[in-house]
């Protein structure tokens, strides 16, 4: 099957960096696990303009970029998806010296998968098309591409839990929750 995964968020948790770099600019304190758009909004701790100046800055700045921490077991299912026979691509909102820090990392980390940027507040739609199955951390864009991929699957955080996904993804809570229902589709 082709398999497309989001980066951040699914891969790549920068939520900690984020947080810090907040903190550093803002003197903003914000749990690592809320440092996400929706949350910083709905608290009032940061405008829209300066959390993407955050989000610019950890993934621009190649020595913030590559301290991002590995989603626990990503890199292991990742490999076994691949050992399995199915093709991984990443499908990302970076673009830019965003994607170059990406690439870089995942070199790093030694996940050996493609990753294509779509750029920020764009559509993935284009990118997916032909995909069997993709993962996502944020069920607005996995909304976008309902009825044109036939499995989305939300990647669970505690950013997203008030989310209702029904409809749209199936939720996972991990890379092995992921990893069984992919066996469980492809049986």
């Amino acid at each position: 099957m082709k398999i497309g995964l989001d980066f951040d968020g699914v891969i790549a948790d920068s939520q900690a960096l984020k947080a810090a770099e907040v903190l550093k600019r803002y003197g903003v304190k914000i749990p690592p696990a809320l440092c996400k758009l929706d949350q910083v909004l709905a608290n009032n701790w940061l405008t829209s303009g300066q959390y993407r100046e955050i989000q610019r800055i950890v993934s621009n700045v190649r020595e913030i970029a590559l301290r991002a921490k590995l989603v626990p077991q990503a890199a292991i299912f990742i490999r076994r998806l691949a050992a399995d026979g199915h093709q991984l691509s990443i499908v990302s909102s970076r673009q830019g010296a965003e994607i170059v820090n990406a690439k870089e990392w995942l070199f790093l980390k030694r996940i050996g998968v493609e990753i294509i940027g779509v750029g920020y507040g764009n559509s993935k739609e284009t990118a997916v098309r032909g995909l069997d199955i993709f993962i996502d951390d944020d069920l607005p864009k996995l909304a976008d591409l309902a009825g044109i991929l036939p499995n989305l699957f939300l990647f669970s955080w505690p950013y997203n839990l008030n989310e209702r996904e029904a409809g749209i993804a199936k939720r996972v809570f991990s890379w092995r929750d992921f990893y069984l229902a992919i066996r469980k589709i492809n049986s």
